[in-house]
C-alpha cells in the first residue's frame, strides 16, 4: 500500500506546537486515529501559517506523534489508540502482501 507522497500539517493538541513533514506509511500508521492531519489550505483555516510550521523528518514526526498523543491521554485512550494503530498497519500489512502477489503474478 502506498500513499501519495504529500506534506501534511499536524497541531498538538493544546495549539502550542505546528509542525510539517511528508505523509509516509509510518506515520500515517502511527497517527490513525490520533491527531488531525491537515494540508496547508485547512491550515490557514484554523489560524495558522503553514510557513511557520517546524519541518520534521519521519522519525521526528513519529516522535511528536508519540509526545503529544501517547504520553498525554488516559489509559483506556491510549489502548484504545494502540489498539487502532495495530489494526491500521494490521491493514497496511494485508494490503502490501496483495500489491507483491499481484505485481509476481
Amino acid at each position: 500500500m502506498s500513499l501519495k507522497t504529500a506534506t501534511i500539517y499536524l497541531v498538538s493538541p493544546d495549539r502550542s506546537h505546528v509542525v510539517s513533514g511528508l505523509k509516509t506509511e509510518a506515520v500515517d500508521v502511527a497517527n490513525y486515529g490520533k491527531l488531525m492531519l491537515l494540508n496547508a489550505s485547512a491550515l490557514r483555516i484554523f489560524g495558522f501559517d503553514p510557513a511557520q510550521a517546524e519541518q520534521l523528518s519521519e522519525a521526528d514526526l513519529l516522535d511528536f506523534i508519540a509526545f503529544h498523543v501517547i504520553d498525554r491521554v488516559g489509559v483506556s485512550t491510549r489502548h484504545r489508540y494502540e489498539a487502532g494503530a495495530a489494526r491500521w498497519a494490521a491493514r497496511a500489512a494485508v494490503a502490501n502482501d496483495n500489491a507483491l502477489t499481484n505485481e509476481a503474478a
